[in-house]
């Protein structure tokens, strides 16, 4: 694949064809974890990149597969010393619960969707980039869509705006999800 190129064109195809069956509301939970289990080697070199967009680009696809995987490689993001990284982690821990969320059969145990909140909520409250919050914020309102994490999301939603030292519209957000909820 030609993820790690320099070519943008080249990137955006092969990720397109790499998201493209993940996209599928067929997609099984098996599939899903033997597709994660083949590129998940792939996307860790990719995650090791110098190169910010390749990083990035791992990112979006560990997002899509919504395996514990996946998951691992979205919480190296969330480590890394570049919001643009940090931000993408974040979406992609969106786009995790988002598909866990329309799964009848999961991808993940309940213990590592868990996990999953919790690294979301502890970056809230560690996090200095207000995009990177926000982000994080609507990954965890994502996780309270799904009726198996809701109270998990919620507990640890609270617990972030609590400890978060970043005062930004992240606060309103969290207290507008629980509202709705």
């Amino acid at each position: 694949a030609n993820l790690g190129s320099a070519n943008p064109q080249l990137i955006k195809r092969d990720r397109t064809s790499l998201l493209e069956p993940l996209a599928d509301p067929q997609a099984s939970p098996a599939f899903r974890l033997r597709f994660s289990e083949a590129i998940s080697g792939s996307l860790n070199t990719l995650a090791a990149s110098e190169n910010e967009i390749v990083v990035i680009n791992a990112m979006v696809i560990a997002g899509d597969l919504a395996t514990a995987q996946g998951v691992e490689l979205l919480n190296k993001g969330l480590a890394s010393a570049k919001p643009a990284v940090r931000y993408q982690a974040a979406f992609g821990f969106r786009r995790t619960f988002e598909a866990l969320t329309s799964m009848s059969t999961p991808t993940m145990r309940p213990d590592q969707a868990e996990s999953a909140i919790r690294a979301v909520s502890e970056a809230i409250a560690k996090e200095s980039d207000g995009l990177v919050v926000d982000g994080l914020v609507f990954a965890g309102v994502e996780a309270t869509k799904s009726a198996s994490l809701r109270n998990t999301a919620l507990m640890h939603l609270n617990t972030a705006d609590r400890k978060s030292t970043r005062l930004n519209s992240s606060h309103t957000v969290i207290s507008y999800a629980v509202f709705c909820l």
